[in-house]
């Protein structure tokens, strides 16, 4: 299974994100259910950036490296009569 490593704005995104649930919080009258399912967003989002915290990008290779025997070349299609 090939997983890739996530974009360097998804950080940012989730941050941002975060933010906007606690601007939120502050901003609107919610009720308690609505104040629950927000502090829920905002526990998601922070669980979220610390897992993100723990996966390493490798720099100096790209996601996926490509093994020439594994490589399968297409000759040009012919006509069948």
């Amino acid at each position: 299974m090939l997983v890739l490593p996530p974009k360097e704005s998804t950080a940012a995104a989730l941050l941002e994100g975060k933010s906007n649930l606690l601007r939120m919080r502050q901003e609107i009258p919610l009720s308690d259910a609505e104040l629950a399912a927000l502090d829920d967003g905002v526990a998601a989002l922070e669980s979220l950036l610390i897992r993100l915290a723990m996966f390493r990008r490798p720099r100096d290779r790209p996601p996926v490296q490509l093994r020439g025997e594994s490589l399968v070349q297409i000759d040009a299609a012919q006509a069948v009569d």
